[in-house]
């Protein structure tokens, strides 16, 4: 089963980021995009609360987790690349 651990773990190795970058205040692109899939991870994969997710990456608050939780939901929908990327973390989750 999933944990917040195994989560943060896959999506730091994929996107080639420490833990740490992950949780700091960093805004640069990659990290931004690691970190909002990660957020949209932590909810699908584990049903976290919005505020024990913020916690996890860095204590954001609830409106930035809702707002990282629709970006990815929009580029799934729209950008094959990242629906792709994301259907792979999702089913390496659920394998490990």
């Amino acid at each position: 089963l999933p944990t917040p651990g195994k989560i943060i773990d896959l999506v730091s190795r994929h996107f080639k980021v420490s833990h740490d970058a992950l949780c700091d205040s960093s805004r640069k692109a990659g990290l931004v995009r690691a970190r909002q899939v990660l957020i949209f991870l932590l909810r699908k994969e584990l049903r976290l609360p919005l505020e024990a997710i913020g916690q996890l990456v860095g204590g954001r608050d609830h409106s930035t987790i809702i707002h990282s939780i629709e970006k990815i939901e929009q580029m799934v929908a729209v950008n094959q690349d990242v629906s792709d990327e994301v259907s792979r973390l999702r089913t390496m989750l659920s394998s490990s």
